[in-house]
């Protein structure tokens, strides 16, 4: 059991022949420095109720200080510069047989050495505005955020979602991008990044998928390198027949929420999408728009989805959460209701599910985020948040952070993966989408008011802020740096960082 840092660190600099490792939760799990607070039975209560919050080094006043420094450390290049020499000495030619369980020796030969920042930038060819080495941590040494904007649509894009394209597919393009606006329709494109900017300042090329429906007030282009703006009276008129790569799903008139009613599985090949009146959410085969299956066992609509690999998990308006396994191979569906949660009292708006974590977490109108254990179905917790307003908004991170956000209130909060509330935050806008960087480190925020945001996740704080002056409905990030934004205009936006303006007219 420990009981102070401190005192560990000093018996190791102390003891030249101390070989320990720390377990992971040491760089990304605050809570086991904490005294618990949740207790299965009396007798464990009686038993943890004896122990204390471990006593931290001076250089970190809390927790989640200790475990950031600690994963800064980690990840630093000065790890990175003697990387090596742990290999060798840990699995490599250097191994020395100790009393205790040794790794297996897995090299018998030095190890090379990872090169550096200023090494891998002189090997590597550097086009005129892109930076090799991009770090959200050092974003504001970027002096532009350069937007390149495109006309897709006469309505609001709900959804964007792109995916690269193997090497293999001898495709001259890098990303396959699909959209879905308010009215149901689905756009699929090419895409890629230009080496140099083109005569109208685009740095990212984007052309429609021949093979698509071809969207009527959409002009052609020989050169095919932009999307001609749409005709967007002619378009409305048009629209009122049903196209083929439309899906007919209506939204209420004051809906905002479509981020939660739709995802499209990591090979881009099935949309799944809720909020259909028969109480159903339905996949669809974005390759010929058919839906291929109606899923329906919720009384009521269903409100929200996520998924997690083979794992659906939907919330609906009849108070009730879903746990679903899904098997899809080759149009054809295999669905089974592993769970199901009765713990809410009120319609729930969101949900998150993570195989990684065990876990499943829904939030519903009343401000309730509960807490279930994906493998066995118990209920663990219930978070009832102090403002008691719809949570219409539910992240997990890959470093098992979970981020909730409050419509109404606008209160985004940030939890460990065991329910401890480590930051809350009021936002000036109400939050549309939530994009979460690569590395989980960061979040990307838009909404109502048109402000694109990028959040520490540590502490919630706004480090970059731009006004877009349209309405946000959804954010994706392509390649760590580049950032492709839906608006309400039916315009979507890419941008990226960068130390030089292509374009004084466009910022």
């Amino acid at each position: 059991m420990i009981n102070e840092i401190k005192n560990k660190n000093k018996n190791k600099n102390k003891n030249n022949k101390f070989i320990g490792e720390l377990i992971p939760e040491f760089y990304h799990l605050p809570d086991f420095l904490r005294k618990p607070e949740i207790f299965k039975n009396e007798n464990q209560k009686t038993i943890l109720k004896k122990i204390k919050n471990v006593k931290l080094p001076n250089w970190a006043n809390t927790a989640e200080k200790f475990i950031q420094i600690q994963k800064e450390a980690l990840e630093s290049e000065y790890v990175s510069k003697y990387l090596n020499k742990w290999i060798d000495l840990i699995f490599g030619y250097k191994q020395v047989k100790q009393k205790e369980q040794t790794p297996i020796q897995l090299f018998t030969k030095k190890h090379p050495k990872r090169f550096s920042k200023t090494e891998i930038e002189k090997k590597q060819k550097i086009t005129n505005f892109f930076p090799i080495f991009f770090e959200w941590e050092n974003i504001s040494k970027y002096k532009y955020f350069q937007l390149t904007k495109y006309e897709i649509s006469s309505n609001p894009i709900i959804l964007i979602n792109f995916q690269e394209i193997p090497k293999e597919n001898k495709s001259k393009f890098s990303y396959k991008i699909i959209t879905m606006d308010k009215e149901g329709i689905i756009g699929k494109y090419s895409g890629d990044i230009l080496e140099k900017s083109n005569e109208k300042n685009r740095f990212f090329q984007l052309i429609r998928d021949k093979k698509s429906q071809k969207q009527k007030g959409i002009q052609n282009s020989k050169q095919e390198i932009i999307i001609p703006n749409l005709n967007i009276n002619q378009n409305k008129k048009k629209n009122k027949k049903k196209m083929k790569n439309q899906i007919e799903i209506i939204f209420p008139q004051d809906f905002n929420n479509y981020q939660e009613c739709l995802l499209i599985d990591k090979d881009s090949k099935y949309l799944f999408c809720c909020g259909f009146n028969d109480n159903s959410f339905k996949i669809i085969n974005v390759q010929n728009y058919e839906i291929i299956k109606s899923i329906s066992k919720h009384q009521d609509i269903v409100n929200c989805l996520s998924n997690d690999w083979k794992y659906i998990v939907t919330g609906s308006k009849d108070t009730t959460v879903i746990v679903w396994e899904i098997e899809l191979k080759e149009n054809k569906v295999k669905e089974i209701a592993k769970h199901i949660f009765f713990e809410h009292k009120k319609e729930v708006k969101s949900v998150a599910i993570s195989i990684e974590y065990d876990i499943v977490l829904s939030g519903s109108i009343d401000g309730k985020l509960i807490f279930h254990s994906l493998n066995k179905g118990k209920h663990i917790q219930t978070i009832t948040s102090e403002d008691e307003k719809p949570i219409t908004k539910i992240k997990i991170t890959k470093e098992g952070d979970i981020i909730t956000f409050s419509e109404n209130s606008n209160i985004l909060r940030l939890f460990t993966i065991n329910g401890f509330l480590l930051r809350r935050i009021q936002c000036s806008e109400n939050i549309y989408s939530i994009s979460i960087s690569e590395d989980s480190k960061f979040i990307i925020t838009g909404g109502e008011k048109g402000k694109l945001e990028i959040r520490k996740i540590f502490n919630l704080k706004t480090i970059q802020e731009f006004d877009l002056n349209e309405t946000i409905y959804s954010i994706s990030i392509i390649q760590k740096v580049f950032l492709i934004i839906g608006l309400k205009n039916g315009f979507i936006k890419i941008g990226y960082f960068t130390d030089q303006n292509l374009n004084q007219n466009k910022k």
